[in-house]
């Protein structure tokens, strides 16, 4: 299984960077080729509309101590695919590091479209924190 790590600095305070990103409604906002919609359907699950219209269950671990921000989709019964991320302060600032994983049913070239979409994402994210608009 491959796996996908990158990070971005940002300009805005940790604890401020977490609470946006522990936030799961806020998907939206920044994982825009990820989450168009999302909705709670529990304590730390959420359904997430997806890109094709897809719906999918998801899971958000959050623990502000270590920085953890896991976002755990649940795509049938059993079955969980993480991607694992990290808030950490960084001088003044933050550095946020995403790491996907591949699974085995998804081919190369979507994985890799994935990557390429997640370095988009981060800059949409970086943009909203560093912004003082209220969005």
């Amino acid at each position: 299984m491959r796996t996908h790590t990158t990070s971005i600095i940002i300009d805005a305070r940790t604890g401020d960077a977490f609470a946006f990103l522990a936030d799961a409604e806020r998907l939206p906002v920044w994982a825009i080729g990820f989450a168009k919609a999302i909705e709670r359907t529990g304590e730390n699950r959420w359904l997430v509309t997806l890109a094709g219209g897809e719906r999918m269950p998801l899971r958000v671990d959050a623990d502000l101590a270590t920085g953890v921000v896991d976002y755990v989709s649940l795509p049938e019964p059993g079955v969980e695919v993480p991607a694992h991320t990290r808030v950490v302060p960084h001088g003044k600032g933050t550095l946020y590091i995403f790491s996907m994983h591949q699974t085995p049913d998804l081919p190369d070239e979507v994985f890799d479209a994935q990557a390429a979409e997640l370095a988009r994402e981060l800059t949409v994210l970086k943009a909203h924190l560093e912004s003082a608009c209220p969005l």
